[in-house]
């Protein structure tokens, strides 16, 4: 993982990262999925999720390194440790594997609670909490990143938890996704006394369920009423919607924020090009 790109930018000039899952399995063949289609756009970084809704995927870690021999080197990739599943000795173990392949920089996260996970028997560890990882993943020179909630009902909240991470050493965060311009607004007044990189997460809706199972069962993400009813409305056009709001967001944190983490569902990375298609791209590859 030698390719230099986001931990360069972060900080010095707008970022844009794409955010993949890993799979449910063994077979991890979407590398070159990946690589044609985000061909000719800005990335700067490509964060791989810790077995988001805790259901078992892929290791963060081998999963980009399972891409990057498949499709050689072409990315920065940013993977993620929740630390709900794992103890300090196996935290430390990976921070150090990430250091060993060559990750520069690293998101820690709590984790979604484990009762979304379709496995009874699933438990959460949570021997460490997320400002320890930080402060480990900090020691090994990793840029550590942490997430923030950035709704304007979870303020309060969200910005204590924002200062316990960054007393921790963190260097930057991504948020939640967002979906209501005034909501971001909101956000970047609140974040005005702090001096991190911020990239707002930008979740694509593609349909009326998705949006829907998004806003009722997914932790720490709210799709605004007046979005739902408009989705609706849209009937078959409903992913265009989806679409043009992804892409009024990036145009507002392109003007107030240092980035954006994009994040495509269900592995449709061509909507990235569909985002960027309105936005100024000077940086091809």
């Amino acid at each position: 993982m030698t390719h230099l790109g986001f931990s360069q930018r972060i900080g010095r000039e707008f970022v844009i990262n794409v955010e993949i899952v890993p799979p449910a399995s063994s077979d991890c063949r979407t590398g070159i999925d990946l690589r044609d289609a985000l061909k000719g756009c800005p990335v700067d970084g490509i964060n791989v999720a810790d077995s988001p809704m805790a259901r078992a995927r892929m290791s963060p870690l081998l999963c980009a390194t399972a891409i990057e021999n498949e499709i050689g080197t072409g990315f920065e990739y940013i993977p993620h440790l929740a630390v709900r599943d794992r103890n300090r000795a196996a935290t430390q173990g990976l921070i150090w594997g990430a250091v060993a392949t060559g990750a520069r920089s690293i998101l820690i996260v709590s984790g979604d609670p484990v009762q979304h996970s379709r496995d009874p028997h699933t438990r959460a560890v949570r021997d460490l909490d997320v400002p320890a990882t930080v402060k480990m993943a900090c020691a090994e020179g990793l840029l550590t990143g942490v997430v923030v909630d950035p709704r304007p009902t979870e303020s309060k909240r969200a910005l204590r938890k924002l200062e316990q991470k960054l007393a921790a050493g963190a260097h930057f965060a991504i948020t939640q996704p967002l979906f209501h311009i005034q909501d971001l607004e909101h956000f970047v007044r609140t974040m005005e006394p702090y001096s991190i990189p911020v990239l707002l997460g930008i979740l694509p809706l593609v349909s009326l369920r998705h949006a829907r199972f998004l806003h009722e069962k997914v932790p720490e993400i709210s799709v605004p009423a007046q979005l739902l009813q408009v989705m609706e409305s849209a009937g078959d056009d409903a992913l265009n919607v989806g679409i043009k709001n992804a892409q009024a967001m990036f145009t507002e944190a392109k003007q107030q924020l240092a980035g954006v983490c994009i994040m495509p569902p269900f592995n449709r990375f061509h909507l990235v090009s569909d985002i960027l298609t309105r936005a100024s791209m000077p940086r091809m590859r």
